[in-house]
């Protein structure tokens, strides 16, 4: 018995030494070709791509990992100018989910941002898990880098969506940005923005098992922008926390995309038509400006 337990001994301290010397390793290598990266998996979106690409630019983010869903539209175009500078790179991910099963798009989802985290590795210091319905943007700092450099000792950060609706406007005019247009979210503490999304050291993540499940390696873990730590199910059990930083939601974009792509898509993974439109009808509950602040840089940046 004392043998094994000898052993047992042994082999802890091992581990603990090989743990706390990777942990070193991570937390101490600042030589990143980019500090921040986005993963993110589209389709049929080309309208509204280059508007999320340019936020994230005025946000710090440095590259793109992009993973192209079957889509049918012009969204080579719209990337052709930031794939040409190095700013995004472009995978494809033919995967279709099975009718009626939303669990099956978490899956291709999941897998997707899997493999945009094994390809920042060693390249991108944070990495931002997105999707291209989604702007997040910090309240009181100038950008996302500025934020993140709070964080530096942590291995993610979580960040709660607020959900916005379409506004009740038909189609965005195209010499407006939609996050100027669609003004209209849900109340704040709305069930539905439990949910959220992660920012991450690549190399701390074990797995991503659905796209707002990232799960840690044990000597790592992830906290809220209170710094307060969260191992699992952050969406399910902490009240929603916007204070420091959100996630714009914009789930709907405008009526014509609801209505033709949206719904559709909904109703494919399993969702029935009135709990979306009922959706719909909630996000559209109360004005918020904030992300107004950053309308200007996004016209003007090159």
């Amino acid at each position: 018995m004392k043998k094994y337990q000898w052993k047992c001994l042994f082999i802890s301290s091992v581990l603990f030494f090989a743990i706390a010397l990777l942990s070193i390793k991570v937390f101490k290598k600042d030589d990143y070709p980019y500090q921040l990266s986005v993963i993110a998996i589209f389709q049929n979106e080309d309208r509204f791509l280059k508007e999320w690409l340019d936020f994230y630019r005025v946000m710090g983010v440095e590259h793109f990992y992009l993973f192209n869903n079957l889509s049918e539209d012009h969204y080579e175009k719209v990337l052709d100018p930031y794939i040409q500078a190095g700013v995004v790179e472009l995978y494809d991910w033919p995967h279709a989910s099975q009718p009626g099963s939303a669990s099956d798009w978490f899956d291709i989802q999941a897998a997707a941002f899997r493999q945009g985290l094994d390809l920042a590795k060693g390249k991108s210091k944070w990495v931002a898990l997105m999707d291209t319905d989604e702007f997040i943007f910090p309240k009181k700092k100038d950008n996302l880098i500025a934020f993140l450099k709070d964080y530096e000792e942590c291995s993610g950060i979580l960040v709660n969506w607020q959900l916005f609706g379409t506004s009740n406007i038909n189609r965005i005019p195209d010499d407006q940005l939609m996050i100027e247009t669609l003004l209209m979210q849900s109340t704040e503490d709305a069930p539905v923005n439990r949910n959220c999304k992660s920012i991450v050291r690549p190399e701390t993540v074990k797995t991503c098992r659905r796209p707002n499940d990232v799960i840690h390696y044990p000597w790592t873990y992830s906290v809220d922008s209170d710094k307060k730590v969260f191992f699992w199910n952050f969406y399910e059990s902490h009240p929603v926390n916007i204070k420091k930083i959100r996630i714009n939601h914009y789930w709907s974009r405008d009526e014509e995309f609801f209505y033709t792509n949206k719904l559709a898509r909904s109703e494919n993974w399993g969702d029935k038509k009135q709990a979306c439109m009922r959706l719909n009808e909630e996000a559209n509950q109360i004005e918020n400006r904030e992300i107004l602040t950053w309308v200007e840089k996004i016209r003007t940046i090159q």
